[in-house]
């Protein structure tokens, strides 16, 4: 009972002076079991062998499409200026 107590107080000190270490490798231990889990997930049941058909969605249109408008030209052709008479100036 003496020695259960012992390893405890040891290992609770040793959680009291080392928490930022232990946080960490704690974390880095969880993103690599969740990086494991999704690439098992992602990538683990792929199949080597046979047809791969790959899923895709179809839009189907009842109705053509409507015309497309011309596009807008910013730089439209030059026009001849409108015929004045000399007397406005």
């Amino acid at each position: 009972m003496k020695l259960e107590e012992s390893a405890l107080k040891n290992l609770d000190g040793f959680f009291a002076h080392h928490m930022v270490l232990v946080s960490i490798c704690l974390v880095y231990l969880l993103i690599i079991l969740g990086g494991g889990l999704i690439f098992l997930l992602c990538f683990g049941r792929r199949k080597s062998s046979g047809l791969r058909i790959r899923p895709a969605i179809f839009i189907h249109q009842s109705n053509p499409p409507p015309p497309a408008e011309p596009p807008f030209d910013p730089f439209p052709p030059m026009r001849e200026p409108p015929e004045r008479e000399h007397d406005d100036y």
